[in-house]
């Protein structure tokens, strides 16, 4: 679901992991299963909040975006011969972002996607970045790692030309580390002490788990013997909540509660 509005967009990359809880229970040893998606989920920085009704489509060409993890060597389907080189999660953001490229619209993603590499690709199609940072990147300094001289609250910064680095201190010997190629300055709110790109981040990554909170709680899906059928279910879900959005937005109804959309959409009554 992509949105935006007249000032700015930003995309969230997220996993969305479909269980098997909906198939039913038989023997056989490839049933026991949990299937992989990766979802493309946008959030406008001001309308998405966890209390809210999620992010809304405002754009005509807007569409969810999203790509099975069909096992190893499957990332790099689609991609050129030199893409296929990159790591894996540059492979596969590279996949969910090309509806977008060349927008300069922001990509928020969390630490297993994030890297310099990541970051370079999508500078090359006109994209910015805000991501955390696994600890063990080699990229990051010592001095930016969990330590215990370091102050609650204190943060420190590192820049290059188009990256910035930031490690907060949320509690004594603990550091939360995150990249962004879209600030590129030492702001830190007064009230809570966080850096700016920590308020960001938490901001607009909230788009993909909202739309799976959603769909859990409201759901199309069906006990069934064949896991097809569970993803299956779960796209018409993620469909169901794109023409909810679409409802609100377009038809001005904000009062139209989910349950009886859902139920009036469903051919099972």
């Amino acid at each position: 679901m992509l949105a935006s509005d007249q000032s700015a967009s930003e995309d969230d990359i997220d996993e969305l992991l479909v269980s098997d809880h909906d198939l039913l229970q038989f023997r056989d040893q490839d049933e026991d299963l949990e299937e992989n998606i990766t979802e493309v989920d946008s959030s406008n920085e001001s309308s998405t909040d966890s209390s809210d009704e999620g992010s809304i489509d405002s754009s005509d060409d807007a569409r969810p975006l999203s790509e099975l993890l069909r096992g190893k060597g499957s990332d790099g389907i689609g991609l050129t011969t030199q893409d296929q080189k990159l790591l894996v999660p540059t492979q596969c953001v590279l996949r969910l972002i090309r509806p977008i490229e060349g927008s300069n619209k922001n990509v928020t993603a969390d630490n297993w996607f994030s890297s310099i590499e990541l970051i370079d690709e999508l500078a090359k199609r006109k994209l910015t970045y805000v991501g955390t940072m696994k600890k063990n990147k080699r990229e990051i300094p010592s001095e930016f790692q969990p330590q215990k001289n370091r102050d609650v609250q204190s943060t420190l910064f590192g820049f290059t030309n188009q990256k910035t680095i930031c490690s907060y201190v949320p509690k004594k010997n603990r550091a939360v580390i995150l990249v962004s190629s879209m600030h590129h300055g030492k702001i830190i709110d007064e009230d809570t002490k966080k850096p700016e790109i920590i308020l960001y981040y938490n901001t607009t990554k909230g788009g993909v788990d909202e739309a799976d909170k959603k769909c859990s709680i409201f759901s199309s899906s069906r006990r069934t013997r064949r896991w097809p059928m569970v993803i299956f279910y779960r796209t018409v879900d993620l469909r169901l909540d794109l023409e909810m959005l679409n409802i609100i937005q377009y038809a001005s109804v904000s009062d139209y509660r989910q349950r009886r959309f859902f139920k009036a959409r469903s051919p099972v009554r």
